[in-house]
């Protein structure tokens, strides 16, 4: 730019309040199978039902074309989670088929890399397609082929010649990544796999943690951000079923109900009723006297 010439400054817009800008590049970082995919393809199921909100957070922007470079997963696994969110269906001939406004879908049998010739082609629909979204699923799968190494500097060249290509047509991208594991509960621009120069290239990065790595039985996941400019944001949700997802709230929140759910579970059988009792009578005024015939008689 020169002096004295004016040029448009852009609001930063959002598709999906604070986790999904509008118009940039989106980085999902997190371990295998935290569920990047199913939440990432939930999230555009919400998108394109017109829903106003998701997971307590507002959705923008509205319905808009998706293409989906999903070369990490085989199609049957791209059905099962594209199927509960409303984007792909299965026919009368009980065969697979995928649902506007979905318009592609290359998955580990039909795969697209980041190829020079492959990002000429993606910026060609871009162009077809203005305000579209692109999510890329994975880094390392989609960059076979290019003869680059996650690991070095110079292989986020093809994720920076794809943006510099789409973001004239307004196109979001959502690139999805495999957390490190010496990484693992880091912030979100530290946790990606291979080099740094990855989260140094995106605009907003959504971090995804299994809440209590430790307890396998527990499935609440939680969720961070960092933004350039956006608002960081920390919630915990769960996946009740493929690609269904509830809210619980804030890590904070989550924190503290682990806390007493631990001292809770470490008192006496007649700590524990007394406990119980109380609970019982947040609002009533009860004397200790009444407290000890109760656990008496309890």
């Amino acid at each position: 730019e020169t002096p004295d010439v004016e040029f448009d400054i852009k609001e930063e817009k959002w598709l999906w309040n604070n986790l999904i800008a509008e118009g940039t590049l989106n980085l999902v970082v997190s371990m295998p199978k935290v569920g990047k995919s199913s939440l990432i393809s939930a999230f555009l199921g919400a998108l394109t039902s017109g829903n106003t909100e998701f997971l307590g957070q507002e959705l923008l922007g509205g319905v808009r074309s998706i293409y989906i470079c999903g070369t990490d997963q085989p199609l049957n696994d791209w059905m099962q989670i594209l199927m509960p969110v409303g984007l792909a269906a299965k026919t009368s001939k009980g065969k697979g088929v995928i649902l506007s406004p979905l318009k592609k879908l290359w998955h580990k049998g039909k795969p697209i890399y980041l190829t020079e010739d492959n990002i000429q082609k993606l910026e060609e629909i871009a162009k077809a397609e203005p305000n579209s979204i692109f999510v890329l699923d994975a880094f390392a799968t989609l960059l076979s082929g290019t003869g680059l190494d996650e690991n070095h500097a110079e292989c986020v060249e093809p994720v920076r010649m794809l943006f510099e290509a789409l973001a004239p047509t307004g196109a979001t991208i959502i690139l999805l990544h495999h957390e490190g594991s010496t990484n693992s509960h880091r912030r979100a621009s530290e946790a990606s796999r291979g080099t740094n120069a990855l989260p140094a290239e995106a605009s907003q990065i959504i971090q995804l943690n299994w809440l209590s790595p430790d307890n396998k039985n527990d499935n609440r996941i939680s969720i961070s951000t960092q933004g350039r400019n956006s608002r960081p944001v920390d919630m915990v949700i769960e996946q009740v079923d493929r690609a269904m997802w509830v809210h619980h709230g804030n890590t904070q929140q989550i924190e503290e109900e682990l806390k007493i759910e631990k001292i809770i579970s470490g008192l006496t059988e007649r700590q524990q009723d007394v406990y119980q009792i109380i609970e019982e009578h947040k609002i009533d005024f009860i004397t200790p006297t009444q407290l000890a015939l109760k656990v008496q008689f309890s």
